[in-house]
């Protein structure tokens, strides 16, 4: 009896233990979710010598952890000191150049990082009244006016190969009542454009050549993404050649009033609103590519009796209205240029269209490319709308119409690809 009665008190004894030691080996680990949606922002990504600009920085903790922001730099200085918080000031160096801003968001166990590039600029600030040259120091430019910088009428501002200038304001720009020179070169572009980051480029209002001491001269120049691209106006000059003039919001370029001279040879103006307005100017273009406008590719009103305007070896395509629109008397010379695929894609677009037209004159048009299988009068007549119309007045010549696309004609964009619609 004795002996049993041991037994039955060493067996539950020696179970406790057994479950005692199998949870002590038991351990539960519960994984750490990193920072998640992490984004950093800036509004700006060129700025000026000693200027500033706000950081901020975003994310979401599954775990429902605090997070810690942290920021550093390659140059420049942070406010507040300690260079942390979700949004913090940062000011940058006395000297241009490219600087990194590093932003660092941890829970204290896992830290997920981010990068923003910042350039910092050479201000250009005030208004051009003695003759200045804007040098290529190997930095970028920046122009902080609110308004147009003007540049009076016995100044020339030449700007050198190579040099980008970024306006800062969406009322910034240039406004030449003297002489504006920049000319780069195939290697060396000259660029103009907004402050933004990435390769979207912010608005900015644009080039403004104004009255008989007005002139710009520009080659190799690459303007985009202004309100308002180039506008000639009040006997102002405009030598265009090889230049892109791209992604402007309201027109690529306009050249408008009486004593206006433009002469655009060689350049692509593409993928604004209105590509190139004429009204009552002396203008000729030729072997350019006027494409993937947003409204018209060209429109031209005359009331002058004799239209000073010519248009040859120039690709017009792809133009969401129409290729050319002509209202009033104008009565342009077109040769030798490939006009096709302009007006939506239902259809409901012309290649030349005469509105509000109030010339008897005919509109030479002879030698053009109307586009692939438009190799008849009547697929070429389909094409334009002119007194052959009804409610249509003036009419248009398209005899002598080639069969084959001229091989002169631009394939490709600002952008380096051509496109297709």
């Amino acid at each position: 009896m004795k002996a049993a009665t041991v037994h039955a008190l060493v067996m539950p004894a020696l179970l406790v233990a057994l479950v005692s030691v199998s949870s002590c080996e038991s351990k539960v680990e519960i994984a750490n979710a990193a920072p998640g949606n992490v984004t950093l922002s800036v509004s700006k990504c060129f700025i000026e010598t000693g200027g500033t600009v706000t950081f901020s920085g975003g994310a979401i903790d599954d775990d429902g952890d605090s997070l810690t922001f942290r920021w550093t730099a390659t140059a420049g200085s942070f406010t507040p000191a300690s260079a942390t918080g979700a949004s913090v000031e940062w000011t940058a160096p006395s000297t241009p150049g490219s600087v990194t801003i590093r932003m660092a968001v941890t829970d204290d166990i896992e830290t997920v990082a981010r990068t923003q590039s910042i350039t910092v600029c050479t201000p250009i600030q005030g208004s051009v009244t003695t003759s200045t040259t804007i040098a290529n120091t190997g930095f970028i430019y920046i122009v902080k006016n609110a308004d147009l910088l003007q540049i009076a009428s016995d100044a020339t501002l030449t700007i050198e190969p190579g040099v980008t200038i970024v306006f800062d304001r969406a009322l910034g720009g240039f406004e030449a009542f003297g002489r504006i020179v920049a000319e780069g070169t195939p290697a060396e572009e000259i660029r103009f454009r907004g402050n933004s980051c990435g390769a979207s480029s912010s608005l900015w209002d644009g080039v403004y050549v104004d009255g008989g001491h007005g002139e710009a001269i520009f080659r190799n120049v690459d303007l985009s993404s202004s309100s308002n691209g180039i506008q000639v106006v009040n006997g102002g000059k405009l030598t265009l050649d090889s230049c892109k003039v791209h992604d402007n919001n309201n027109i690529g370029i306009s050249i408008t009033t009486e004593l206006s001279v433009a002469h655009i040879i060689s350049s692509e103006i593409w993928d604004n609103g209105v590509g190139v307005e004429i009204e009552n100017a002396s203008v000729d273009i030729t072997s350019s590519a006027i494409q993937y406008n947003g409204s018209n590719g060209i429109e031209i009103s005359y009331s002058l009796s004799e239209t000073d305007v010519t248009i040859d070896s120039t690709t017009i395509a792809n133009n969401e209205d129409n290729g050319i629109r002509l209202s009033n008397l104008a009565a342009p010379v077109i040769r030798d240029c490939s006009i096709s695929s302009n007006g939506p894609e239902s259809g409901g677009g012309y290649a030349i269209l005469l509105a509000a037209y109030a010339s008897s004159d005919t509109i030479d048009a002879q030698y053009n490319f109307w586009g692939l299988g438009n190799t008849t009068e009547g697929k070429i007549e389909d094409l334009i709308f002119d007194g052959n119309d009804p409610g249509g007045f003036g009419y248009v010549d398209f005899r002598h119409y080639l069969l084959i696309e001229p091989p002169w004609v631009p394939k490709a964009g600002p952008a380096g690809g051509a496109k297709e619609r």
